[in-house]
């Protein structure tokens, strides 16, 4: 592998090659390399997150490592991936072959490396090393540099300097405290229009926030215990799937010295979630006045200080035991409120309103059970028709919107500027033509007659 990374022909470069390949389709959007590796193999995505982060994510550039995630249908990935896929002789995954070609059927870069055992490991340490270079060198960075690392180091040491003279960790006062957990959130979060007070406003923050091409990253300062483990993958999956967004799970403080480097010297493109809690067991270090839990926890708040001083998106959750339980209770929270709510049976056809109104008349009762059904969840504005996630094949497609006591509905598509909406059969309605084909993100705002309004979640739907 070294003499093969040698050639001056990139085409007979392996390194060479696969550095200029994640650099050119970073550069057009597709910055989420995503990782596919026999399950034998799969502590390796873990170095080559670590390498590929910190190599890259610098001067407001990076590259985004995903590993250890789910794969997905090809239909549910935004177009800002890169498939790469390490393939072993010796370790044959049943289905596998058919799932990749679906992605590239579907548009998505795949790159295929084939080894034959896991001795031949060594020389995909050496590609991947050569490869990462390169691709730090066509994107104009130094590759070898990680400015951004001591940062989160001095805010560590100053909030253990702040615990030997008080005697107290500065964790901050947070915005909002239950039996369950305790929740911090980032100045850029705590927009007057959007307070963090009660559990699902923890997700509309990230529903919300999240714009097409960005990715949620969870950095879990928790014990790595196998039920532990299996609540965060269930969170993991559940945000993948209600944001269609990529998503990254790290362990604290070990990603501080990997993608802490690109979270805070990359691009922002990006919604932290660090986890953190209280140790039932504790151990003092020896020579010092702290613990292990209390060195951990400064290490948690000097990121969320350093993040929070870029102007990340960030939210620091201090989770109470039982782990597990409150991890659950996290994920389920997002299934309800990311799942679309169930239409009444005889839903209309994608976009005809003047059988909707056919419908409003002989469903009367079922229309005021699913305006109650919207009251008591507190949502006063709700993108019903695309549903999330949905297909549209139309070149017309009449967006429908629920809202409660509205001076009018605005909507944005893409983040374009708001658009008003017209109200008819008790819905509140926006005529979408001509669009593109791919991924398109929706946002509602219901108007309010104080001038003040409300936001709805975003809906993405695919363009086929």
């Amino acid at each position: 592998m070294a003499d093969k990374c040698k050639e001056p022909d990139i085409m007979k470069n392996p390194g060479a090659l696969l550095g200029a390949l994640i650099s050119a389709l970073a550069a057009a959007g597709r910055d989420k390399l995503t990782l596919l590796m026999p399950k034998k193999l799969e502590s390796f995505s873990l170095w080559i997150e670590q390498l590929v982060a910190e190599s890259t994510g610098k001067e407001g550039k990076g590259v985004v490592p995903v590993g250890l995630e789910e794969l997905s249908e090809p239909d549910k990935y935004q177009a800002d991936r890169f498939f790469a896929r390490t393939l072993m002789a010796c370790a044959p995954e049943p289905g596998i072959e058919e799932r990749t070609a679906s992605l590239k059927k579907a548009g998505h870069p795949v790159y295929t490396i084939a080894i034959n055992d896991p001795y031949d490991l060594g020389g995909e340490f050496f590609r991947w090393e050569a490869a990462t270079a390169a691709a730090g060198s066509l994107m104009g960075i130094d590759p070898f540099d990680q400015p951004n690392v001591k940062e989160a180091k001095d805010l560590t040491l100053k909030a253990l300097a702040t615990f030997e003279s008080k005697g107290k960790i500065p964790a901050g006062t947070p915005d909002f405290s239950t039996g369950r957990m305790s929740v911090f959130a980032s100045k850029t979060l705590k927009a007057p229009e959007n307070p963090v007070r009660k559990y699902d406003d923890i997700f509309w923050c990230v529903f919300l926030g999240l714009k097409e091409k960005e990715y949620i990253a969870l950095l879990a300062y928790l014990p790595n215990a196998p039920e532990v483990e299996a609540e965060l993958k269930t969170l993991r999956e559940n945000l993948k799937i209600y944001t269609s967004s990529a998503t990254t799970l790290s362990y604290g403080p070990r990603y501080l010295h990997s993608s802490g480097q690109l979270h805070k010297g990359g691009p922002d493109n990006a919604f932290y979630i660090i986890l953190t809690n209280q140790a039932k067991k504790d151990i003092v270090i020896a020579g010092e006045k702290y613990t292990f839990s209390q060195l951990e926890l400064a290490q948690a708040i000097g990121d969320f200080e350093a993040l929070d001083s870029k102007n990340r998106r960030v939210l620091r959750i201090h989770l109470k035991h039982p782990l597990d339980k409150s991890l659950r209770y996290l994920s389920e929270r997002i299934s309800k409120l990311g799942r679309p709510r169930e239409e009444v049976k005889g839903t209309h056809p994608q976009g005809e309103e003047s059988k909707m109104l056919k419908l409003t008349t002989k469903k009367t009762n079922a229309k005021a059970a699913a305006k109650t059904d919207l009251m008591a969840m507190g949502e006063h504005v709700i993108i019903d028709h695309p549903k999330n996630l949905e297909n549209i094949t139309s070149w017309h497609y009449g967006i429908r919107i629920g809202a409660t006591k509205a001076n009018g509905v605005d909507i944005s598509i893409d983040d374009q500027p708001w658009q008003p909406c017209r109200h008819s059969v008790g819905y509140w309605w926006y005529d979408w033509c001509d669009f593109a084909p791919g991924m398109h993100q929706l946002v509602a705002r219901l108007n309010k007659d104080n001038g003040e309004y409300l936001l709805s979640k975003r809906r993405r739907c695919k363009v086929i």
